[in-house]
């Protein structure tokens, strides 16, 4: 059964069978889907600096009500059926843009297979991804998703292709307008993108 909930004026959360995306937040329109993870424990390769600036952290203390939802996600990211659900969610959410993890990163090569084969099913669906999980293989990523590799001033071992730099001095300064009709350089862009902390 498809339930739609109103959590705030420009975002909503499309549930199926346990299996839960927003719509939108307070920076992305709701025409971008977003697919969120629990913070730090799904961040395998976070570093000290992005562990103590965990925006996703900050957003859970002060939204408590998101955990449990990104917990029941977690648990069905591990299923067999995941990429089945998790293709046809996105097809009931009728959007063209799709963010993965504004909340959480790929814990395993398992699971980043996982989206690489569900990107590959809706081609027409843009994906986003930003990762501190450097050491996977991302040779296999379909062309309609881009992936940045996040660098904190404490990154140890700076990753092979596009980076976010946070804080960092290289790149295009990001203008924190995301989506549809926004800057779009983190989505379609070839060049690194630079974040300040906010």
């Amino acid at each position: 059964m498809q339930r739609i909930y109103k959590l705030k004026p420009r975002a909503r959360v499309l549930c199926l069978n346990n299996l839960g995306i927003s719509l939108g937040n307070r920076k992305i329109t709701k025409e971008v889907g977003i697919w969120n993870l629990p913070a730090i424990e799904t961040c395998p390769e976070r570093t000290k600096m992005c562990e103590m600036k965990c925006y996703a952290r900050k957003s859970e203390r002060l939204h408590p009500a998101c955990i449990p939802a990104r917990h029941r996600n977690l648990q069905a990211a591990q299923e067999e059926n995941f990429v089945a659900r998790m293709i046809e969610l996105i097809c009931l959410s009728n959007v063209g843009w799709f963010r993965i993890h504004e909340s959480g990163d790929f814990f395993s090569q398992e699971y980043l297979n996982k989206w690489v084969e569900i990107a590959k099913a809706l081609p027409e669906v843009r994906f986003l991804a930003f990762t501190s999980s450097h050491s996977l293989r991302f040779s296999r990523v379909s062309e309609n998703m881009s992936i940045l590799f996040s660098v904190w001033p404490d990154t140890s071992v700076i990753p092979i292709g596009r980076k976010a730099y946070v804080e960092g001095a290289s790149g295009f300064s990001c203008p924190h307008d995301c989506g549809p009709g926004e800057c779009l350089f983190c989505w379609k862009g070839t060049g690194d993108v630079n974040f300040k902390l906010h």
